[in-house]
């Protein structure tokens, strides 16, 4: 697993994205992680989600992507989603820890978790899907409505802005903030 690392803490594993200063989600990415949820699950009893502290995720590889003919993409989307999912539905407590931006994918993988605590540096998370010309998926809509109502959720979702992570506290879309130093430990 080269797009992801698992680090020891304890009980807890700490799952690093490591796809480069972005991270974005590449069908490499999307595979490894994966494979490392399949191997917490076995192996330890808790998960933080860490990435980068200029870039948690910056979202889907979309140059890669451009490149796919449709029966790829579906692959690759059909892949997104089942991690999503299983991201959203595994066994164990799960905690994002988004020292960077969280851009759209990144977002999404932070929805997926049970719990979303962030920097208190001027970083952003959100979902600009809408102005690419991307659905948001299914899964990652329901969980934003859920953590932040319907009409914020609505303005996220239609609007594609981004907002301060103290702002994503605010709209309780982060449960807490810390500074870079405390963040992984405090996850």
């Amino acid at each position: 697993m080269t797009n992801v690392t698992i680090e020891e803490r304890g009980q807890i594993a700490l799952l690093r994205l490591t796809n480069g200063v972005i991270n974005a989600t590449s069908p490499e990415l999307v595979d490894d992680f994966i494979q490392a949820l399949k191997r917490i699950k076995n192996e330890f009893k808790g998960m933080v989600l860490a990435g980068g502290s200029k870039f948690f995720s910056m979202g889907l590889d979309l140059p890669t992507l451009l490149k796919f003919d449709r029966s790829a993409m579906e692959d690759f989307w059909r892949k997104f989603e089942d991690l999503t999912f299983a991201l959203f539905t595994t066994s164990f407590p799960t905690i994002c820890a988004m020292e960077g931006h969280a851009i759209a994918g990144g977002t999404i993988f932070a929805l997926c978790c049970d719990f979303r605590f962030a920097t208190d540096l001027p970083k952003k998370m959100g979902l600009n899907e809408i102005k690419l010309g991307l659905p948001v998926p299914y899964l990652p809509d329901l969980i934003l409505r859920q953590l932040v109502g319907d009409v914020e959720a609505t303005k996220m979702l239609y609007y594609g802005d981004f907002v301060l992570m103290p702002a994503a506290k605010e709209i309780q879309l982060v449960d807490k903030l810390f500074t870079p130093k405390e963040l992984e430990e405090e996850a």
